[in-house]
Parts: structure tokens; sequence; C-alpha cells
């Protein structure tokens, strides 16, 4: 596959003193053909790999010496990155006029944060026509993030009105540990016993609206972990009360 990479990129840096744009990246076209590979196009190659958010900054220490720093990272289809391109592999201009007084450095240090998540699910009688649906959507999610090698923590929320259930536990989701097996499996009985209250237990009340920033307000007081990243997926059909405590309109 890195064979197919060479000299697949170009770089076009659109960065002037007075007026910094963003780093450009585009493809340079059909690829010659090698004893291994077929020759790649434009478009198979925008298929195979994929761009990632990039980062950039300009100074000018001296007059007329300018310095850009871009980062970024380049993914193939399988979302693993690319970590053997060498400084031949890209051709830089800014604009319009080639650069060739540039430097390709690698940062080989990958850190990953676990990230908590808390799935705020109303349960009022409107839902009973798709709380089965979202549940379903709910179970793919945290099967997908253990199968793509994501660590989570999870928990779930009901709410109506005010807020049913609170989030008191998070279960961990850590594909690298198969102990964790079982706290994935409580999760998901637990969301396939939720279902859309009624009558006398319906939580949301006469009115049609929710209060889903009850909930989120609840959800902060959660047993978060300090370093993690946070998340709530909120999960309604209605909208919503203005007021957290429900004390009005």
């Amino acid at each position: 596959m890195m064979s197919e990479f060479k000299n697949l990129l170009l770089i076009i840096t659109i960065a002037g003193f007075s007026a910094c744009q963003k780093v450009k990246f585009t493809s340079l076209g059909q690829l010659p053909s090698t004893p291994q590979n077929k020759p790649l196009v434009a478009e198979e190659v925008d298929a195979a790999f994929s761009m990632q958010p990039t980062t950039q900054s300009f100074t000018q220490e001296e007059l007329e010496q300018n310095n850009s720093h871009v980062t970024f990272q380049i993914k193939k289809a399988d979302s693993s990155l690319v970590t053997d391109l060498t400084k031949a592999d890209f051709q830089v201009f800014e604009n319009n006029l080639p650069i060739t007084n540039f430097t390709l450095t690698k940062n080989s240090i990958q850190t990953a944060q676990t990230a908590d998540i808390i799935f705020v699910v109303d349960v009022t009688g409107s839902m009973t026509s798709t709380i089965e649906a979202a549940k379903i959507k709910l179970i793919n999610f945290i099967q997908k993030s253990r199968e793509l090698g994501y660590h989570t923590r999870m928990c779930v929320i009901t709410f109506g009105d005010y807020t049913v259930s609170p989030c008191n536990h998070f279960y961990d989701n850590d594909p690298q540990n198969s102990a964790t097996e079982t706290e994935v499996a409580e999760l998901i009985s637990e969301i396939t016993k939720l279902k859309a209250l009624k009558g006398s237990l319906d939580p949301g009340g006469s009115d049609l609206d929710e209060n889903p920033m009850r909930a989120l307000i609840d959800a902060s007081k959660a047993p978060w972990q300090s370093n993690n990243q946070r998340f709530a997926i909120l999960m309604t059909d209605a909208g919503f009360l203005y007021s957290p405590g429900h004390s009005g309109g």
C-alpha cells in the first residue's frame, strides 16, 4: 500500500503574512505504474486515504523570514494511520510557487483517551413508536465502539418532565480487558429493558414538551473520571421545557 502512496500528495500552502488561509491537500492525479501495483488515479486516492483536520501556525521572527508549521494525519480506509511517508512523497507550494526548503518530521507518540458517555433517553409515552429503534441504535453504538478498539465508560439517564433514573454508575467498556465484557452485557441489558412509560407512570405529564435540560444538569453530577473526555448523547422526540426544575413553561 505504501508504494502506491509515493508522490501521492500535493500540499498547497496558501499562507501569506497578511492573510493566513488554511492549508489544502490535493492528490497529484494518476501515478506511474509499478511492477507490484497498478496506477492509482485521484478518485481512488480519495477513496483509500483521508486527510484528518490540520493545525498550522505562522511566525515571522525576522523580516522576510516567514516560518509555517503544519500538523496533519493521513488515514487509510481502515482508519489506521499512514506512518512511513518521507519528504519525497510531497510537493509543497505557497501562492502557486514551489517550496523546496521544507522539512518533514514525524511525531510517533500516540495517546489514547478514555471517553465517558452518558445516554440521555426520553422514556415518555410519546416514545412508544420509536423507543425500540433507539435501543437498537444505542446497542449498536456500544458494540461498534468496542469493535473499533475505543475504551469507553457508559451510563444511561432516563427522563421526562424530570429525571427518572440518574447515572450513578458507569459501565467499563475496555476492549483490551476481556473482564469488562460482563459490564458491557449489563449495560446492554439495562438498555434492553428501557420502555416508554404510559398512563400514571408517564413522566411526561399532560404537556408535550419534556425536560432534557434537567437530565443534562443531573448528568453533570455523574461520577465522571476527571481525565476522561465527556459526552452526552440525547435521544428524544419532543421539544424542551425552559425550566430545569419544571416550575414553569
